[in-house]
């Protein structure tokens, strides 16, 4: 735009352009890396030289403030709006946008505490006056991996105060409690020193302030969604157990879902079933790619109305059903107009997207929906990817939008519209080509690759390879015969194509 045509603006509709050319290459430059890294960077960095794609990258605030452009006041509402603003202690926020929370004071004194662990196993119960904790744990260590276990309360509850009360006075000096004169009681010195050093059950008690009047939801559900930042960066893996879980998992449990979240490539391979005719035939199973789980959860086990079988593609409203009957309330009563609000959005977005109105037949066609449901009474975040936390901040900030404590809901939103974003990104084949491609459901006892759920990651190649799409590829089927002792074929992945796909492991 020229100078004249400026002022021709000015003079004609009193209007002039109040951003330079270099001004708004700057900002759409943090725009664009503000999408790649919605939710800032790691926390901890990164060192892990297969996620160079990240760690190379700065976030738009970073961006404008090292070539000392002007950055958003924070009452300014357009020049904020789609941005995210989470807890400051939160794996998710910016350090120059966010929001104090419960859990400032003690984020610096629980990462100390969880250095040299390797897994963290942890609960909470927030948000009310705790009595006592109902699941019981135990403090482990295999020689190789250890697992420290954590349990958040309040300090102001009945808990947190009864436990510092049994600690003889005989023993205070060996906490570094002494009577120092003032007017402390002392339980409030108790309180002050003895956070993260007692024992209850088998969980490290770390209490917090002012957490036993009802949390804000991103307070609420930042322990389960979004720990990453609140442990030390030795821990790999979290696991976290909701409080009315039980029994909760003993340490070779734990070891096993970790290890669970990790499989090596698989070659060519034979297994032998019996049909029921009692006739036994050969499977030639494909070789399949390395996995790796960015986080590991259990399915819902929803049963149909009417056949009473179970099922995964489930109306968003019985779903729902299921979810409050899995919380223990009741799932008959009038629903929460949150509740109502994300299924009618929910719906509506189903409804959109699948239209075919305006649809040309040349357009892929990829149906949205939603079939991630799972229980989340636990949950298991690998914290050293990049690609979990970023799916780990999108769930959090879906569901701390809403508002209710329905966290299974939003994951499973999520899940839909990443699994849309990838059928696209990959050009994957589309409903009208999948429907043409045979089917192998006798397979789906013979693998667990039902169970992994692909997501796309700044470590994966942009060319989907059409190869691996099909759940099971053609395979083999012979009566038995005299090959029944063979060797499976030695086939190799090619690892440059399908190294390093991750999962999310349902």
């Amino acid at each position: 735009m020229s100078l004249e045509s400026i002022e021709r603006s000015r003079e004609l509709l009193g209007w002039a352009p109040e951003t330079s050319i270099y001004q708004g290459m700057m900002k759409l430059t943090a725009w664009h890396l503000d999408k790649i890294l919605p939710y800032g960077t790691h926390p901890h960095g990164l060192k892990d030289s297969s996620r160079e794609l990240y760690a190379a990258l700065e976030t738009g605030n970073t961006f404008l403030s090292r070539h000392n452009a002007p950055l958003c006041e924070p009452n300014d509402v357009m020049c904020l709006r789609g941005s995210h603003v989470f807890p400051c202690e939160s794996e998710c926020a910016s350090k120059a946008m966010c929001v104090p929370s419960v859990f400032d004071e003690i984020s610096g004194m629980s990462r100390n505490l969880t250095e040299g662990c390797d897994i963290v196993l942890y609960t909470s119960s927030l948000g009310y006056d705790v009595k006592s904790l109902k699941p019981e744990s135990a403090f482990s260590e295999d020689g190789n991996r250890v697992i420290c276990n954590f349990a958040f309360v309040p300090r102001e509850s009945f808990l947190a105060k009864s436990v510092v009360e049994k600690v003889p006075l005989s023993q205070l000096a060996t906490f570094g409690i002494a009577d120092d004169g003032t007017q402390i009681s002392l339980l409030t010195r108790k309180l002050d020193n003895l956070n993260g050093r007692l024992l209850y059950k088998g969980w490290i008690l770390v209490w917090m302030k002012n957490a036993t009047m009802p949390l804000s939801p991103a307070d609420n559900n930042m322990l389960k969604l979004s720990p990453g930042k609140l442990f030390h960066s030795s821990v790999t893996h979290a696991l976290y157990v909701e409080e009315n879980q039980s029994p909760v998992p003993r340490h070779d449990d734990i070891l096993f879902l970790v290890d669970q979240m990790h499989r090596k490539k698989l070659k060519q391979r034979s297994i032998y079933r019996t049909d029921k005719k009692g006739e036994k035939h050969k499977y030639k199973l494909p070789p399949e790619p390395e996995r790796r789980a960015i986080i590991l959860t259990t399915p819902m086990k929803i049963k149909g109305i009417h056949d009473g079988k179970e099922h995964t593609k489930v109306a968003v409203y019985d779903a729902i059903k299921h979810m409050i009957a899995e919380n223990g309330d009741n799932p008959e009563k009038k629903e929460e107009p949150s509740v109502r609000k994300q299924r009618e959005f929910y719906e509506r977005v189903s409804t959109f997207v699948n239209k075919e109105d305006f649809r040309s037949i040349f357009e892929p066609l990829h149906k949205y929906e939603m079939t991630h449901w799972i229980r989340s009474k636990w949950v298991l975040h690998d914290l050293k990817l990049e690609e979990s936390r970023q799916l780990r901040c999108e769930w959090y900030q879906e569901h701390t939008e809403w508002g209710n404590n329905l966290d299974q809901l939003s994951f499973a939103y999520v899940m839909a519209k990443r699994e849309m974003e990838r059928k696209f990104a990959r050009d994957e084949p589309d409903d009208r080509l999948k429907a043409s491609m045979p089917t192998h459901p006798e397979m789906d006892e013979m693998t667990d690759i039902d169970e992994w759920h692909p997501i796309m990651g700044g470590r994966e190649s942009a060319q989907y390879d059409k190869d691996l799409f099909m759940k099971i590829p053609d395979h083999m089927v012979s009566k038995d015969s005299d090959e029944e002792n063979s060797d499976p074929e030695e086939t190799e992945i090619d690892e440059a194509k399908h190294d390093g796909q991750l999962f999310v492991r349902i």
